[in-house]
């Protein structure tokens, strides 16, 4: 039963496939380019479980960056500000 002031909440599929696309997304942007997040939910007695099958398969790295600029102004920044990136 639901005690005074608890909010009802409500099960909805797409939050659901909104949160696998958002860790997808999070191991994408840590170089997991090939990851698969699939959700599956139980229901039992009113309640509804959620659990999601990650796979991240391999890791990337990058060892070379190469920049192909034609205008030299824009390249001297790229050269300066080089030995702040994080890439």
């Amino acid at each position: 039963f639901m005690q005074w002031g608890e909010p009802a909440t409500v099960f909805d599929t797409a939050l659901m496939n909104a949160s696998s696309v958002r860790i997808k997304d999070y191991l994408f942007n840590h170089g997991y380019f090939l990851a698969k997040v699939n959700p599956k939910f139980t229901e039992l007695k009113r309640r509804v479980s959620v659990v999601y099958n990650i796979v991240p398969g391999p890791s990337y790295t990058y060892d070379t960056l190469m920049y192909l600029i034609s205008d030299s102004t824009v390249q001297e920044y790229v050269a300066q500000s080089e030995p702040k990136s994080l890439i």
